[in-house]
């Protein structure tokens, strides 16, 4: 389908952060997957659709994602709010992080940077401790190196600690109807808890890694009803930025529909 300035992204705004975005954002995993070249056509289509919000991390290829994504964004860099991430606990591993990752992406800044699939409650108490991975980001904050701090993990119980324990911006988790069914605490807990506190979501996973693509069109329009703000989602051709684009234009799901996603499911 013909993306037209008719049916440009719908924007939201990312909790407390002032920033206003496009509710499809591109997710940089995928990125690993193909040439430059083809990742700059996947920007500049993102672009044309009204996308603004990209992230990438350090983990994504050893930093190749970085990398294209640098040379695709050189003389647009302002026009995006640009996320990375990393796995690091200590202050000087983060910061270490940080730099190579400006250096990839060819930027004096970034956006937010995330505390990266910390994993399990020893993990926060070392990112949160003296010389923690959070004293670094704080000092970053400071230097203008970075806007704000976000937080994923692959366990739902980190999220209700972190949105507890750590001054974030937003949080990054999963969200799509196959999931959503075993893991109905993310729509019923945590997307109420991160609102109330002002954190921004992005919801990663709309097609379940892949297991929901014969659906795609049904699945990101359930994501998008599920409590998140801006929908994840990882894209290796301008045709999938389109496809994508066209379902959040669509709008989410309404509660009929919803139901019966599921009873198709």
């Amino acid at each position: 389908t013909e993306i037209t300035m008719a049916n440009m992204l719908p924007k939201i705004e990312l909790g407390n952060t002032g920033f206003s975005l496009g509710r499809f954002g591109l997710g940089g995993f995928h990125q690993v997957e193909i040439s430059s070249e083809i990742v700059h056509q996947v920007v500049d289509t993102f672009q044309e659709v009204g996308g603004n919000y990209i992230e990438t991390a350090r983990g994504y290829g050893q930093g190749a994602s970085e990398i294209k994504l640098g040379r695709a964004l050189r003389g647009r860099r302002d026009q995006f709010v640009l996320c990375s991430k990393s796995g690091a606990e200590r202050s000087d591993d983060i910061r270490r992080d940080l730099e190579i990752t400006l250096d990839n992406l060819q930027t004096d800044h970034i956006e937010f940077y995330y505390l990266h699939g910390v994993p399990d409650m020893d993990k926060l108490d070392t990112i949160t401790g003296a010389d923690g991975a959070l004293a670094g980001l704080l000092k970053a904050k400071d230097e203008g190196l970075i806007k704000g701090i976000g937080f994923s993990s692959h366990r739902l119980p980190m999220y209700i600690e972190a949105l507890n324990r750590l001054p974030l911006s937003l949080i990054l988790i999963w969200s799509n109807y196959l999931e959503d069914m075993h893991f109905p605490e993310i729509s019923r807990d945590i997307f109420p808890l991160a609102k109330q506190k002002g954190v921004g979501i992005t919801s990663m996973k709309p097609l379940a890694d892949g297991f929901l693509y014969r659906s795609a069109t049904n699945a990101i329009r359930w994501s998008l009803g599920s409590g998140g703000d801006v929908l994840i989602c990882g894209t290796n051709s301008p045709a999938h930025v389109r496809e994508v684009a066209d379902a959040v234009c669509a709008g989410p799901f309404d509660e009929a529909e919803r139901e019966e996603t599921l009873k198709n499911a």
